[in-house]
């Protein structure tokens, strides 16, 4: 799964749609295989496609307490969302992602959520 999300972060979109169909669809891994497909969805420019699936992605995985996952579907639900023009629902899914990553001491993630939101 990180794999998938490191070759997004470096442009490698083939490697990315690759890591991302070999991810285990069993369970809680389904969930977050859906989720880092739908990250390729946006990152591939389909960001009206991912949105829905990344905001749903956020607070299923949240709720069942995967936070690393929530968060980062937090964080590229809100970016989809800004993309569309959505810029209320954004800011309120930064905002949430934002809280997230500080009540579980994540520095470097609240930094970045703070960003985002200061750049909606």
């Amino acid at each position: 799964m990180l794999e998938t999300l490191a070759c997004i972060e470096h442009g490698d979109m083939a490697h990315a749609r690759a890591a991302a169909r070999a991810i285990d669809e069993a369970g809680l891994r389904h969930q977050v295989a859906v989720l880092y497909r739908a990250i390729g969805r946006y990152a591939d420019g389909e960001a009206k496609a991912a949105s829905a699936t990344l905001v749903a992605a956020h607070e299923r995985l949240r709720q069942q307490g995967d936070l690393v996952n929530a968060y980062i579907a937090g964080y590229y639900g809100s970016a989809a969302l800004a993309e569309l023009g959505a810029l209320r629902e954004a800011m309120t899914l930064a905002e949430a992602t934002a809280r997230l990553a500080d009540r579980n001491g994540w520095r470097g993630p609240v930094t970045r959520s703070l960003a985002q939101e200061a750049m909606l």
